[in-house]
Order: structure tokens, then C-alpha cells, then sequence
């Protein structure tokens, strides 16, 4: 775990028009639920009373775990108050959700994560302990592009190139992933079913540990999120042969798509957001909300997640949910597709 300190408050500033957008996101969520109780009069709960942890579900270095630092040091600025990231990796994000709903529902655990422990685990876990109700969606946090990723010992410099040696002998090429039900797992499925080819999955807690593999040729690719992998293609270490979706990324504009070179209906990516417990008081819910969003409309939150090649999530709590809806009725088609839905 990682305690983040409270600094002057006034070191971070704010652009007014994002602080505007901020409050007026979170004026448009109360007016979907908690706005009765708090224009009622309730008052403001005094929150937080001691550090606050952002259980994280992935090891350090990966997304969530980025994403969280960033928060954090935003949060403990904003509370005068400790901010703990809280790395909880394991069973695709399954330990960090289950910790949450352990934890004291008062809003001083809350929980940073991707997609996949929200909107893929239910599909594929027939006896997961918790379900997607159990969680409240604050807001969304920013998305990432994924990226075809390999080791230029390979000897491959195109996606064509790639897909012509991996069909040409069958089981033999291995891929990483964060861990099984990851986006980056299921995504990789989707290629490999697309293409044609059989692949060997080996997934790891986390995707540092699976690059360092495929930097040192243990793996042959990967489709990782570039928050992970571009550092790796900056230095030369690896190539990145195409990113998923329909559109290029602004991180990688030269790079081409999978669908401009014939393999389509991969998802672009994946989105993080910040998740409380369902049942947490609408009014405290309401309030960290407010919090969250505040930090995350600040420039200095948006140019280090673009540093991070992070790209910007700006939508209403409405339309966050309704992303979480979309994305779970997603992903339930696509495991029965591939034969996968709650096989474990």
C-alpha cells in the first residue's frame, strides 16, 4: 500500500470551465435520485474523519493502480486528509471487489478499477461472490486504448505479418494477459477467433510481470492497454503492430487498426472509473462524487492521465451508468460466443 499525504491545497488549480462541467455533472445525478434528499435539507456529512483507501485490483504499475496514484494525491489535497492506494490484485479484480463490500460502509474504501472486474467477471464466474448491483458507480475515470504488441525478436513488422505466422503453426505462439477475464484476455480471444489461429493463454496477476515475459521472449504478443505497454514500444523494446477498434489513438496515431488491415469487431479498449458500495447514504455518496469529480476536471489530473496514455471519459453519471449497462450486456453475448459464459 501506498499512503498519499496531503499537500497544499492551493498547488493544484483548477480550469474553470472543467470545475463548471464538474458541478454541473454532479447537479445532473442528484436530480436522478439523491436530489429530493439533499435539497430536503439534509446537510453535508463530515467526511472523511481518516485516511481513505482506494482498493485497487490490479499490482502496481497497471491502469487502475495509475489512475489511483493520480486520484489520491488529488483526493488528500482536496481533504486535508491521507489517501491509501490499496493493491489488492488477484482473481481478475475479484479479492479488491470483495474487500470493498467488507469494509465499512461510510465511504472510506472505495474502489478504482477497470472494466473487467465490473462487466466481465459476472459473465464468466458462475459463482462470483459478489454482484455488479453490489457496486455503485461514482465516475468514470478515463479509458485506454489497447495495442497488438510483440517482441522484435519475432520477426514480424506488420499485423498481416503476425496473423500469417500465427495461423501457419497451430498452439505453438503464447500470449500474456493481466489475468483471466481481463480485457486484454478476452479481447485476445476475440482476435484469435477472428483470425483464426490457436493460441495458448498464459495469464498473470497483472500486466508488468506478463511484458517483462514477452520483452524476454517468453511470450510472442500480447493485446495490452497502452497505459502498460507504450513505454515499453517508446523505448524500442517492443513493436506495436495495430490498436484494436475502429479509430487510431491519439498515443499512437501512426500505428494502424485492426480493422483497417481486415480483423474487426475487437472492442477499442477499456474504461476505469471509481465505485462505491450500492448501499452507501445517497447524501455521502452524492458528496464523494462531487469530490472525485472535482479532482478529475483539474488540469492537473487530465495531463498526467495524458502522460499516461490515458484518454479522457467525460460523461454524466447517467451516461456512466448506462456505459456499465451497455458494456455488461456486451460482454454476456460475447462469452456465450466464445463458449465461455460462467464456466468456472
Amino acid at each position: 500500500m501506498q499512503r498519499v499525504q496531503p499537500a497544499n491545497a492551493g498547488a493544484a488549480t483548477a480550469c474553470i470551465s472543467r470545475r463548471a462541467l464538474a458541478t454541473a455533472l454532479v447537479s445532473h445525478w442528484l436530480s436522478k435520485g439523491a436530489h429530493a434528499a439533499v435539497h430536503a435539507g439534509a446537510e453535508k456529512v463530515r467526511f472523511p474523519t481518516r485516511p481513505v483507501r482506494l482498493l485497487v485490483p490490479f499490482a502496481a504499475g497497471q491502469g487502475s493502480d495509475l489512475l489511483a496514484r493520480t486520484l489520491g494525491s488529488g483526493l488528500a489535497s482536496s481533504w486535508g486528509q491521507s489517501v491509501v492506494v490499496d493493491n489488492r490484485p488477484g482473481a481478475n479484480g475479484t479479492l479488491a471487489v470483495q474487500e470493498l463490500l467488507r469494509s465499512p460502509n461510510d465511504g472510506h474504501a472505495l474502489l478504482v478499477s477497470s472494466n473487467a472486474p465490473i462487466v466481465i467477471n459476472p459473465s464468466l464466474y458462475r459463482r462470483l461472490p459478489y454482484r455488479p448491483a453490489d457496486l455503485q458507480p461514482l465516475v468514470p475515470l478515463a479509458r485506454a486504448s489497447l495495442a497488438v504488441v510483440v517482441n522484435s525478436a519475432l520477426g514480424v513488422r506488420s499485423l498481416g505479418e503476425l496473423i500469417a505466422l500465427l495461423k501457419s503453426r497451430p498452439g505453438k505462439f503464447s500470449y500474456g494477459s493481466p489475468g483471466q477475464g481481463s480485457t486484454s484476455h478476452m479481447v485476445t480471444t476475440l482476435f484469435a477467433q477472428a483470425i483464426g489461429a490457436d493460441l495458448t493463454h498464459v495469464p498473470y496477476k497483472g500486466s508488468g510481470a506478463a511484458l517483462t515475459d514477452l520483452i524476454g521472449g517468453q511470450l510472442h504478443l500480447m493485446i495490452d492497454a497502452l497505459p502498460s505497454c507504450l513505454p515499453h514500444v517508446r523505448s524500442g523494446r517492443l513493436i506495436a503492430l495495430a490498436v484494436t477498434g475502429e479509430k487510431s489513438s491519439i498515443h499512437l496515431p501512426q500505428v494502424p487498426t485492426c480493422a483497417s488491415q481486415g480483423v474487426h469487431g475487437l472492442p477499442a479498449g477499456g474504461w476505469y472509473g471509481a465505485f462505491a458500495r450500492a448501499s452507501i447514504d445517497p447524501n455521502l455518496g452524492v458528496q464523494i462524487s462531487g469530490s472525485l469529480r472535482e479532482v478529475v476536471a483539474l488540469a492537473g489530473f487530465t495531463a498526467r492521465a495524458n502522460e499516461q496514455a490515458f484518454e479522457p471519459l467525460e460523461m454524466t453519471p447517467t451516461g456512466f451508468q448506462q456505459l456499465v449497462h451497455d458494456d455488461s450486456a456486451f460482454w454476456k453475448l460475447t462469452t456465450r460466443r466464445l463458449n465461455l459464459y460462467q464456466l468456472e
